[in-house]
This record gives structure tokens, C-alpha cells and sequence, in this order.
């Protein structure tokens, strides 16, 4: 039987809105808010056309990259094997919906790409970026791969003219356009089986793609186990100790991912690597003044603004630690009752914030050793207050259960924070204007955690988390 595009309507619709309708529908609510709101920021302040331009069509590409993360998985979700042998016609209609939802993806994509100097050039990028993404999200771990080489190599290429017009020939453009519609190929065959040996060997990569825009499930499943570092088995140790602070035992029993080095030492790695690159480069006399710009982009955005996502770890131990809770409350060393809420609030607050001001300090020590100048800063200082609203993440009632942990609070919270950061980013050459717009963040920042700290210090006693939801 061929497939029919009324099928293939219906398999698009239980792809991208699924079971949780409400929340696809409000992530893209919310996805086009803060692109609209940057995108009045930017027709303000922006001289250029280009950079107009770019502010048009940016909440559309925004937007499309939303659905096609969405899509895969769903549509993985419906070719199961049973369904892809027993229902007639239904696997075909998934590759061909797949290809018309990647066409709906690239579509945005497309006038993207018109704003840059070669628009081509930038076309076959994002063909090859998300078809990548779609592999990834299918269970293919090459599309990441693939993905990453990308990122890295667009670093390498931009700033380089002979290369850029090298890549921008038309010979060069044919080959990467079929090596492109190759892997594209390759990726619909390979996520999308018709059954069969290979179909069962791919369910498990697929399953785990399928909760990974979902951060709690995403950290429960990759952080909950019972793995502990050898660096958690001496922190314990020494907590342990004879005269040691009750409240740092007091962790202990949400597991070893909430100990107090868990990003602060990784970080500090970032940096001596950071400082064995840079004596390298002066050894072999190499220009290093590119670099600065090279860590803004690759390192103050995993560093500084995703630091924050890590925190929901700490939600995530709250739920799957209640029989290790239910006994703390019995030890004789543990807080009483009216003091464990704030004794618990006050840990994971000092963690949040000093994770906050590593990953802070890492990045401007990293800019401050390759000569980086006062622009460079100003960037890492917006980034730091965007992202110092997130240090109050984990605190909240933990009476109720913290399953869906970003509810409206948190969605309102990140619209006047993201905004604010956008605001801030454009405006970043307008010291005075900046200067005031930062300490309104960093007030707004402070204001978000003192609220959620009174609601973690006013509930009921935490332990067990989640009895009354």
C-alpha cells in the first residue's frame, strides 16, 4: 500500500505534539516570545541590513530547529518494528513525512542563509548541521559526530578568506552537497528500519534520544545511578571525619552528584588545559590572537549559561533518594525538623552559586591569558547575569513532586532573564546604558533567587521529597 498523504498528516501530528500537547504548543510559544523580543532589541539598535535581516528570520530558524528536535523522536517513536512490519504502508509514510518535515525544517534555514556573504556556502552547512541533528536524535551517535566536526571546522573556516572562497567554489559545493544528500540517505534508512535485526539494535540509543529534551529524565537517567567518582569517595571521607559539619553529611544522602567540587574541579581542568595551550602556542611561536573570540563561543556558553542546567541534578537526587531521606530524619546528627528546610536551602544555594562564579572566573582567567580585551568581558559579564538567576534552581518546595520541574514561575523567570540578556548583548557598546541594564539583571537575578528561597524555607520539612504530590 502507498503512502498516503493523510497518513503521513497524521504521522507529522503525533511526532511533533505527541501526549504532551500542551507543552509542545507552549515551548513554542515561548520559543517565539524570546525571538521576538531580540528581534525588536535588534531592528533598534542594529545598523546594518544584514544584521536585520538575520534578526527576521532568526525566530523562524529558532523555531524550525524546535520542530525538528521534536519530530525525530516522535516519529521514531511510531516506526517501531512491530508497527513498521504488521502496519500496512505506515514505514513509508514515516520516511516520507521525514523528508517533507526536513524540508519544513530548512525552509527557515534557507533565508538564514541568504544573509550571509555566501549564502550557498551557508545553505550546505545547515543541510549537513541538520540532517546531522536528526541522526543524532534517531540514535545514530555518528550524527553527532558529525555535527561536532562541523562546529569545529565552521570555527577554523570563518576569518579565513582563501578558505571560504575555496569551499564556496562551485566543484567544492556539488561534492559537499552530495556527500550531504548521501549521509541524508543513509541517516532515513538507517533510524527509520523496516524491522529486523538491526531495527531491535538501535531501540536502545532511540529510547535514550527520546527523553533527552527532557532535563529531568535526561539527568535521571544518566546521573542517577549508583556510579560514585573517586573524588566523591574522598570528599565522603573526609566528611566522615571526626568534628565534621553535619550539613555537609547532610548531601550525602541525596548521592554523589550533589557533593561541592562535583563543576567546580572540572572547570579548573578546563583551565590548565587552557594554560598548557597557551605555552604550547608560545613554544611554537604561534598567533593566539583569535583565541579570545574562539572561547566566547566555544566556552562561555557551555561554562557560564548551561552551568545552570546541571543544577537540576540536585531535583533529580531529591526524587530518587526518598528511602536514604526517610532515615536522615531518624540520625541523631541530622537538623531538626524546623531547621532542615534552610540548612538544606543554604547548602544547595552555596554549591549553585559557587559553581555559578567558577565557571565564571574560569572563563575570564582563560580570556585574561590569551590578551583578551574589554569587549571580550563585557560579553562574559552578561552571560554571568543571565545566568545567576539559575542559581536558585534548586530551591523549591520539595514536598510536592519535582517531575516537570519548569513550570510557569520558571517560564516567566527565563523570558524576563533571556530578554534582559538579549538587551544587554546589544547594547553591550553603550557603557552607561549597559552598565544599568546589568545591575538591573543582576537585581532581577537576586530578587528570583530570594523568592525561591523563601518558598524552600517556608514549606514543610523536604524529607522525604515528593510525599504529597
Amino acid at each position: 500500500m502507498s503512502p498516503s498523504w493523510s497518513v503521513c498528516g497524521a504521522v507529522w501530528r503525533n511526532a511533533v505534539l505527541g501526549e504532551r500537547r500542551n507543552w509542545a504548543i507552549g515551548w513554542a510559544v515561548v520559543s517565539l516570545a524570546l525571538s521576538a523580543l531580540g528581534v525588536l532589541f535588534a531592528v533598534a539598535f542594529a545598523a546594518s541590513p544584514m544584521a536585520r535581516m538575520v534578526a527576521w528570520t532568526l525566530p523562524l530558524a529558532a523555531l524550525a530547529l524546535f520542530h525538528w528536535l521534536r519530530y525525530i523522536p516522535g516519529a521514531v517513536r511510531q516506526n517501531s518494528p512491530a508497527n513498521a512490519r504488521l502496519v500496512p504502508g505506515l514505514h513509508q509514510s514515516v520516511r516520507r513525512t521525514t523528508v517533507l518535515a526536513w524540508c519544513l525544517t530548512m525552509a527557515p534555514m534557507a533565508l538564514l542563509a541568504c544573509a550571509f556573504e555566501q549564502p550557498l556556502l551557508g545553505m550546505v552547512v545547515f543541510c549537513v548541521a541538520i540532517t546531522a541533528i536528526g541522526m543524532a536524535r534517531g540514535g545514530r551517535r555518528i550524527g553527532t559526530v558529525i555535527y561536532l566536526l562541523v562546529i569545529v571546522a565552521q570555527g577554523f573556516v570563518v576569518g579565513s578568506d582563501p578558505m571560504v572562497a575555496w569551499l564556496s567554489s562551485a566543484p567544492v559545493l556539488a561534492v559537499l552537497m552530495l556527500m550531504c544528500l548521501a549521509m541524508a540517505w543513509d541517516g532515513l534508512r538507517t533510524i527509520f528500519p523496516a524491522g529486523g535485526e538491526r531495527h531491535w539494535k538501535i531501540l536502545p540509543a532511540q529510547a535514550k534520544e527520546r527523553v533527552s529534551t527532557d532535563l529531568h529524565q535526561s539527568m535521571r537517567l544518566n546521573r542517577a545511578g549508583g556510579r560514585s567518582a573517586r573524588l566523591y569517595a574522598l570528599l565522603l571521607r573526609h566528611d566522615l571525619r571526626a568534628g565534621a559539619s553535619p550539613r555537609h553529611l547532610l548531601l550525602h544522602a541525596l548521592g554523589p552528584y550533589n557533593h561541592r567540587f562535583d563543576v567546580v574541579l572540572p572547570v579548573l581542568m578546563v583551565l590548565l588545559l587552557a594554560l598548557a595551550a597557551r605555552l604550547v602556542m608560545s613554544i611554537l611561536g604561534l598567533d593566539y590572537g583569535a583565541v579570545p573570540a574562539e572561547i566566547i563561543r566555544a566556552f562561555a556558553v557551555p561554562l557560564v549559561l548551561l552551568q545552570g542546567l546541571s543544577l537540576e541534578r540536585m531535583v533529580v537526587s531529591m526524587n530518587n533518594t526518598r528511602v536514604e531521606q526517610a532515615l536522615v530524619r531518624l540520625a541523631p546528627r541530622a537538623p531538626q525538623a524546623d531547621r532542615l528546610g534552610r540548612t538544606l536551602a543554604r547548602q544547595l544555594l552555596a554549591i549553585s552559586l559557587a559553581e555559578w562564579l567558577a565557571s565564571g572566573l574560569v572563563v575570564v582567567a582563560m580570556l585574561v591569558l590569551f590578551g583578551a580585551g574589554w569587549p571580550h568581558m563585557v560579553i562574559v559579564a552578561t552571560a554571568m547575569s543571565v545566568s545567576l538567576g539559575a542559581a536558585g534552581w534548586a530551591l523549591r518546595d520539595y514536598t510536592v513532586d519535582q517531575s516537570s520541574s519548569f513550570g510557569a514561575e520558571a517560564i516567566v523567570q527565563t523570558l524576563l532573564l533571556g530578554a534582559g540578556g538579549v538587551a544587554l548583548f546589544l547594547v553591550r557598546d553603550n557603557l552607561p546604558l549597559w552598565s544599568a541594564l546589568l545591575a538591573l539583571m543582576v537585581a532581577s537575578a537576586v530578587a528570583v533567587i530570594h523568592g525561591r528561597w523563601k518558598t524552600m524555607v517556608e514549606a514543610p520539612v523536604p524529607f522525604p521529597a515528593g510525599r504529597a504530590g
